[in-house]
């Protein structure tokens, strides 16, 4: 699912985290009508640890629209200062 990943972790164990838990397969559960979550489980035993990833699906394509406008902006050709 598309959106904006925030890891509630020290950023040391960001990509620790990005391999093990936003790779990991399942299905959200909708919660809410703007909230999805899915918890994950990574290591074994005592040490291991639980994610839970929050999906918002209205704040993921209002983020999207604002990419889209923020990259034709990027790509539009740029207006000559000396004469305008």
């Amino acid at each position: 699912m598309p959106g904006c990943i925030r890891p509630a972790t020290s950023s040391r164990r960001v990509q620790d985290v990005e391999a093990e838990v936003l790779t990991r397969q399942g299905r959200y559960r909708q919660v809410a009508d703007n909230l999805q979550v899915k918890e994950i489980w990574v290591g074994e035993g005592e040490r291991r640890k639980r994610y839970v990833l929050c999906f918002n699906p209205i704040e993921a394509e209002r983020q999207r629209q604002h990419r889209a406008q923020v990259l034709a902006c990027a790509f539009r050709p740029m207006v000559n200062i000396e004469s305008v």
